[in-house]
């Protein structure tokens, strides 16, 4: 797996996969999510166990409009985590989604030197 990305190329997949997860929490309001986002909940439950639990307490629930990240790391997590691990944790999880979906087919982020 990719160790490093570029801090602007991360901006990139947080901002893609963020704009994936709204869609998902609208269609869910409105009662439209269960066909359309099925591959994504599906991907979502492949992760790795803590990276699946991040992404269903921050993004997934109904409240994670209102949730911030502190109170994921420290309130979800037993025994809690710190911003540094939960930034790690959430960054390997938009990276995975990203591929999955080929959420930003502009980048490279398969380099052939592993950095990207």
């Amino acid at each position: 797996m990719i160790k490093y990305i570029s801090k602007e190329n991360r901006k990139i997949v947080h901002k893609s996969v963020g704009d994936l997860f709204k869609r998902y929490r609208m269609a869910k309001f409105l009662g439209k999510a269960e066909e359309e986002f099925k591959p994504l909940i599906d991907a979502i439950y492949r992760l790795p166990e803590v990276e699946k639990k991040l992404v269903v307490a921050k993004y997934l629930s109904n409240e994670s409009e209102y949730l911030a990240d502190y109170q994921v790391y420290s309130y979800h997590f037993d025994p809690p985590i710190s911003q540094v691990t939960y930034t790690k944790i959430r960054d390997r999880a938009f990276l995975k989604l990203a591929l999955i979906f080929n959420l930003c087919p502009e980048l490279d982020l398969l380099g052939d030197k592993g950095n990207v």
